[in-house]
């Protein structure tokens, strides 16, 4: 059996499956015996087929269990005696597509693909398969014919084929890898600013971690980043200039907090507490976490006076220390659930204290009204990216996987797999920071970059949207926000996702951190019947058990994102590596929300970082001056921020433990004055 099949005419695709190492061994000793008969092309009856093509053939190792290392083998199929080879070429334990180049001695280099397809071993684990296909010989001008080639063409009288032709011109001024938010506003800068960028997007959409769907069921919905608010003037900024129309979330009616299996109607940021012991732990919260903030420089985190100190500790000990009550141990816990996706000792305190802090403390960042989900976009947040990506026209390039990075020379060579290459003086990568991993790069990343990539994990969550017949939730004087504090609820927070005409009724909520893992393994429509049954038991009523449609999003199998909201970084490693997050390398600039210093994690922080890395590249340039790199965005006009009123009794009120020691000393001056008092009657004292 022949381990390689050709299909179509010799211009066409050859697709090789995978072959075992036995008949690929059987197969290169035949090819060797019949290329040693003197001339080395009398291995194959049709000369003609090995000036066009030189075939390599894909061995894998059996995969002795689930999740083992495949080593690829390729060789040319024995057309030439002097072109087979079995050498190692990579070897990979993770997704397979990586593209290889098989030069040949008697020709040109020939260029095969890579695709990976997913299977289930019979445990249910995942593994990978792969198939390798091959792209004709073409006649590039890589390097000269050999003389075999020459011989060939002369003997039958065709003409060579004119090397003085070229490929179209793939050379601009910036290649920007990422389509979403943040490189989409770097290259639209770059063009406003008279040079040539070109956007390398992996999906086959823009957006990143924006996905706005559209379906008659929903008419639109954002099943990634959707919210803004107040101080996100750079996003509303380009909103503005769109004409895309913003809305409010409603919260006119009551939030619900739900806790110990009781529902508990409220209204502004935070839970009421009407325990005074718990009351003062709750203040002391929020007030402690907006005071260590202070302390935090925005643009370097690591230089606070006691960055060394937060670093090392998690919020999970943080809490520990200064929180006094499980209740607020545990709405603490759903506190960072909900912002960054992740775990209180998954993330280190200094980092979650500056994350808050750049969103404007703790009651911006988790509010609804004048805070960071006041508002979305009428049609959906992925318009954003989708009208910039009309702006810059075929400069944006899908499905274009990037694959290596090569600054050796005087221009930098970026190649995708997708077989294409692209030229640049300079290079702006606008992804999450683990994604860097899938990428090649010459020369290698600095020690500190290299070993950050691999630090700084994704959060994990699903975004699930339930549909109903109507708003049945305010009819009951709900707005549709609900805060959930029990272990076996899939969600933990919920906002309003109705129309802003009142159509389509919908919940929206989050499934986080913990509870992602735990329940990404059940089928979709198990995550919608426990979704139900926690919303009627929380809203009071059997009508939330019958949806009309369902729509989920989860974003830890998103092989281009890893995970949403942003990245997070555990304990440790913001004071080892965090200097090096936006630091360029060569001809190497950085952008991602991830790089923002201002509303990271959010819509607004992607475009801030894009546009600071273009002016980086610009400064760079010799376009504009350092000074001019970072600039300070207008309010938006439409859209103010109001401050946050605190009252005295907020800001002087004592923590538990304050309290308990006001108590302790208040005892002990009363008991020893009530003793000096009795000592005094009694003459035990003198009189002087």
């Amino acid at each position: 059996m022949k381990p390689s099949i050709y299909v179509g005419s010799p211009s066409g695709l050859l697709l090789v499956l995978m072959c075992c190492p036995l008949l690929g061994s059987v197969h290169s000793a035949s090819s060797n015996k019949a290329s040693d008969n003197g001339h080395p092309h009398l291995g194959d009856t049709d000369p003609e087929r090995c000036m066009r093509h030189h075939f390599v053939e894909t061995i894998t190792h059996p995969i002795y269990k689930c999740n083992s290392k495949m080593v690829l083998l390729a060789r040319c199929e024995g057309h030439c005696s002097h072109t087979t080879r079995s050498d190692p070429l990579i070897s990979f334990s993770s997704v397979l597509k990586q593209p290889f180049k098989s030069t040949c001695s008697c020709c040109r280099p020939h260029t095969s693909k890579l695709k990976a397809v997913r299977l289930r071993c019979a445990g249910g684990t995942r593994i990978t398969a792969t198939y390798r296909y091959i792209l004709a010989c073409n006649y590039a001008p890589l390097r000269a014919p050999c003389v075999h080639h020459r011989a060939y063409t002369a003997e039958r009288g065709k003409t060579e084929p004119d090397n003085t032709m070229t490929a179209p011109s793939n050379t601009y001024d910036v290649i920007v890898i990422g389509g979403g938010i943040s490189g989409l506003s770097a290259a639209k800068l770059l063009k406003t600013s008279g040079l040539s960028p070109v956007v390398l997007e992996a999906r086959d959409r823009v957006g990143g971690r924006t996905f706005t769907v559209r379906n008659k069921e929903t008419k639109w919905v954002d099943l990634g980043g959707a919210y803004i608010g107040p101080t996100q003037n750079r996003i509303l900024r380009l909103a503005k200039e769109y004409g895309i129309q913003t809305y409010k979330v409603n919260e006119q009616e009551s939030l619900v907090h739900y806790v110990k299996g009781k529902s508990y109607p409220f209204k502004g940021s935070f839970p009421p507490m009407w325990n005074p012991i718990v009351l003062l732990d709750f203040n002391n919260l929020w007030r402690t976490m907006d005071e260590m903030g202070k302390e935090i420089p925005r643009e370097a985190p690591w230089r606070a006076p006691h960055a060394e100190e937060w670093d090392k500790m998690s919020m999970q000990q943080l809490f520990e220390k200064i929180c006094w009550t499980r209740t607020v141990r545990k709405f603490a816990t759903l506190f960072v659930n909900v912002n960054v996706t992740s775990e209180p000792h998954e993330v280190s305190a200094l980092w979650f204290l500056w994350y808050i802090k750049q969103c404007g403390g703790t009651m911006r960042i988790f509010s609804t009204s004048n805070g960071g989900q006041e508002r979305k976009f009428a049609g959906g947040s992925g318009q954003i990216s989708e009208c910039m990506a009309k702006d810059l026209g075929d400069r944006v390039k899908l499905e274009s996987p990037v694959y290596r990075i090569d600054q050796s020379g005087d221009m930098v060579v970026v190649k995708t797999l997708d077989d294409q290459t692209y030229t640049a003086k300079y290079v702006i990568l606008a992804t999450p920071p683990g994604l860097n991993q899938k990428m090649h790069f010459n020369p290698e990343l600095p020690p500190l970059r290299n070993q950050l990539i691999s630090r700084v994990p994704m959060g994990s969550v699903i975004k699930c949207m339930v549909y109903y017949r109507e708003n049945f939730w305010r009819k009951k004087g709900y707005c549709g926000s609900m805060v959930i504090e029990e272990e076996g609820a899939p969600i933990g927070l919920t906002l309003d996702d109705t129309k802003p005409d009142g159509t389509v009724p919908c919940i929206m909520g989050f499934i986080l951190a913990r509870k992602c893992r735990q329940l990404c393994v059940l089928t979709k429509e198990e995550r919608l019947r426990r979704i139900c049954e926690i919303y009627a038991k929380v809203l009071g009523t059997e009508e939330a058990l019958h949806p009309v449609h369902y729509e989920e999003k989860n974003w830890c199998e998103e092989e281009y994102s890893g995970g949403c909201y942003t990245a997070y970084f555990p304990p440790g490693i913001l004071t080892q590596y965090g200097k090096v997050l936006r630091e360029p390398v060569g001809k190497l600039y950085f952008a991602g929300t991830e790089t923002a210093t201002e509303w990271s994690g959010y819509m607004e922080g992607a475009v801030q970082a894009g546009e600071r890395a273009a002016r980086e590249v610009m400064c760079a340039m010799g376009k504009i001056p350092q000074s001019q790199i970072l600039q300070k965005e207008p309010e938006c006009v439409e859209i103010p921020a109001l401050p946050f009123v605190i009252t005295f009794w907020e800001r002087n009120s004592p923590s538990v433990g304050g309290l308990l020691k006001l108590i302790g000393v208040s005892t002990f001056l009363s008991v020893a004055t009530a003793a000096g008092v009795v000592a005094f009657k009694k003459g035990l004292l003198s009189r002087s």
